[in-house]
């Protein structure tokens, strides 16, 4: 059987805008974006989780992501996803999911889990929703 070629996760989150300053940064977009995502799915749920993610997985994130000043620190992590458009970076995740899923899911059978992250409600703003997928098979 030939394995499927999926759309890397990069070339959706490549399309979320860069809110911070142009030529003010040490650290690309993507970096922090591609760390974060990959340590939300291993289970990180503080900044300080993503930072130690990175700096536990770097050798790995090397050998794909730039990461001209290292790993960020959680300070970064938390100021980007301040300013980031949270209905961008739906849109593009959401965008990945759909068709990762898509591929995978054709003869799978797949268990999907979702609930509202208690205290993640700003004023005026949505909960973050977090939706767990798995593969029965």
């Amino acid at each position: 059987m030939e394995a499927k070629q999926y759309q890397p996760l990069a070339d959706f989150l490549a399309k979320v805008p860069d809110p911070r300053c142009p030529g003010m940064c040490d650290h690309n977009l993507l970096d922090i974006l591609i760390i974060a995502v990959c340590a939300v799915i291993c289970g990180a749920d503080e900044w300080q989780d993503m930072e130690d993610f990175g700096h536990c997985k770097e050798d790995w994130f090397r050998t794909f992501l730039e990461l001209p000043a290292g790993i960020p620190s959680k300070y970064t992590f938390r100021r980007v996803f301040c300013l980031l458009d949270p209905v961008a970076f739906e849109a593009c995740f959401t965008d990945w999911i759909r068709q990762t899923l898509t591929e995978i899911a054709g003869s799978h059978h797949l268990a999907i889990d979702g609930k509202a992250m208690r205290g993640s409600k700003a004023q005026g703003k949505k909960p973050v929703l977090l939706v767990s997928a798995w593969s029965v098979e």
